[in-house]
């Protein structure tokens, strides 16, 4: 007999050369512990090489999972006891000539062995051993064995008749074991109207379903049953007709087999010891806070240590910790769950408040004449604005405009806060100057008397950045002009005595901090 099965070409697994009854089956380990998100394999040993495997049969908390021998689990298992059942056949056919490439021997049946004739025309309740059944009968296909496809066969023209033996043998079995007992059918006819309904019978008693051939001819099927031996040590093994009906029932059989069946198992316990963790931060306006939580899943962690990054640490599974300075810093947490390795992970702790006043003026030192206006440079998540111009003035707002009354040294407060009421103050120190107030006379008396010969601005002069005066007489007619404050007019033109009279000037001026320069109009009275 050459029976073949696939299957053992599915398990990369390496077997021992030792025998034995049956596979057996031994899991690396007792449980198969998942400590964090992963995917992985339990690792299994079959060993026994006289058994190959024929269905993989997985289990869980009652419930059947599968057949792959090395599924696949994963972290989102159900815990529990999972069980691998493999159903194995013994590489060893105990019949003797099951394949009848010995020809017409070591077997039984109660119909008549055929002899070939001229006509060639087997009758009903007789078989034939041999190659091709179109030799034996006209209306039979020549057809090919199961075995090699050109070896013998069990040729049979069966009777109408029920429970007649077809085909028996005697063997010796062991108690209490069981026996997958297996056959190849198939119709001889072309298309047989009535095909063949065979029974397996072991010790006299019938056992297993009816089995049909298939209708049309030279389509090889396998039938097979498992009995259990109990107590018997020897076993009269049959293949019976249940086909009543004359007409048809000509079929061949092949590669009949009995071999040892078994069920090897093994389970191991899958535990899912995972943790989860959690840093939960809160700000205040002088230190934050963390609280650090690790929760076991599965289990109570059996190590914990929280390091928080400036000196200090914990063993607790949750706890809180200040931080009292501003700084960023790295918290890492190591911890081990049982039967797991010892897992660590970090991240970043920033305490850094990002609440900043900033100010920003429109000038400094600025004239009392002129409007300040203050911008608010700060940076965060502002939510108020406050101002103090140190006059007893106060304003609210992003930006503010506001007017000294009198010259002097101020300082300015911009205090900004946030949701949470932080806050953070900027100062700047401003000069209001009145540099800018300038006087020009009315009249004057060039006489050499030492009282008002000249006609000049007088003011502060190292303020001034821009000056053009001009004077001119009744007519428009320029009389003087300079751009230098310090200059005067002395009441001539061309080194002559000017005219009495009233003259016009004309006064362009800029004093620092101001950004253009502003244009004045006026007349003076010459006199001697």
């Amino acid at each position: 007999m050459k029976k073949l099965f696939v299957a053992i070409m599915l398990f990369p697994f390496v077997i021992p050369s030792n025998a034995q009854n049956c596979l057996n089956l031994q899991f690396a380990k007792d449980t198969l512990y998942f400590c964090s998100a992963e995917s992985k394999m339990m690792p299994l040993t079959i060993s026994g090489q006289n058994f190959v495997p024929l269905d993989t049969i997985w289990g869980a908390n009652g419930f059947y999972i599968g057949k792959t021998i090395t599924p696949i689990f994963t972290d989102t298992a159900t815990e529990g006891y999972y069980s691998l059942r493999i159903k194995s056949l013994s590489t060893q056919n105990l019949l003797i000539n099951g394949d009848f490439s010995l020809g017409n021997q070591n077997f039984q049946s109660s119909y008549q062995s055929y002899v070939s004739t001229a006509a060639n025309m087997m009758p009903a309740s007789h078989y034939f051993v041999g190659n091709n059944p179109n030799a034996i009968h006209p209306d039979y296909l020549s057809m090919a064995d199961h075995t090699t496809g050109t070896g013998n066969m069990f040729i049979c023209n069966a009777s109408d008749t029920a429970n007649v033996v077809v085909w028996q043998q005697s063997i010796t079995v062991v108690p209490h074991t069981d026996y997958d007992f297996s056959t190849w059918v198939a119709t001889v006819l072309n298309t047989d109207p009535n095909p063949a309904q065979l029974q397996f019978s072991i010790n006299g008693v019938l056992i297993g379903p009816v089995f049909n051939a298939n209708a049309t001819g030279n389509i090889w099927e396998q039938f097979h049953t498992v009995w259990n031996s109990g107590n018997a040590t020897t076993a009269l093994i049959s293949i019976v007709n249940q086909n009543t009906i004359d007409e048809g029932n000509d079929f061949a059989l092949d590669d009949i087999a009995f071999n040892e069946y078994c069920i090897s198992k093994d389970s191991f316990y899958l535990k899912v010891n995972k943790a989860t963790y959690s840093i939960n931060k809160f700000s205040a306006c002088t230190e934050d806070s963390v609280y650090c939580s690790l929760t076991g899943i599965g289990a109570l962690p059996s190590a914990v240590h929280w390091s928080f990054g400036d000196g200090q640490f914990s063993t607790l599974a949750s706890v809180a910790h200040i931080y009292p300075l501003q700084s960023t810093y790295k918290l890492v947490l190591t911890y081990q769950m049982p039967g797991c390795p010892s897992m660590k992970d970090s991240t970043y702790i920033d305490t850094h408040h990002a609440l900043q006043a900033g100010i920003n003026l429109s000038a400094n030192p600025i004239d009392i004449k002129d409007v300040l206006y203050c911008q608010s440079n700060s940076t965060g998540a502002i939510t108020n604005y406050e101002w103090f111009t140190g006059d007893n003035k106060f304003y609210s707002g992003n930006s503010i405009a506001h007017s000294y009354k009198m010259p002097g040294t101020y300082t300015i407060t911009h205090i900004v806060s946030d949701s949470m009421s932080c806050s953070d103050t900027a100062r700047v120190e401003l000069v209001v100057t009145s540099n800018t107030h300038f006087f020009v006379p009315t009249a004057f008396s060039p006489n050499a008397d030492g009282v008002n010969d000249v006609f000049r601005v007088k003011g502060d002069y190292e303020q001034m950045n821009t000056f053009d005066l001009s004077v001119y007489n009744r007519w428009g007619q320029l009389q003087f002009q300079t751009n230098n404050p310090n200059a005067y007019w002395d009441g001539t033109f061309g080194g002559i005595a000017a005219e009495l009279g009233t003259y016009f000037w004309v006064l362009d001026l800029q004093f620092k901090g101001q950004k253009v320069a502003t244009q004045y109009k006026g007349d003076v009275v010459l006199l001697r």
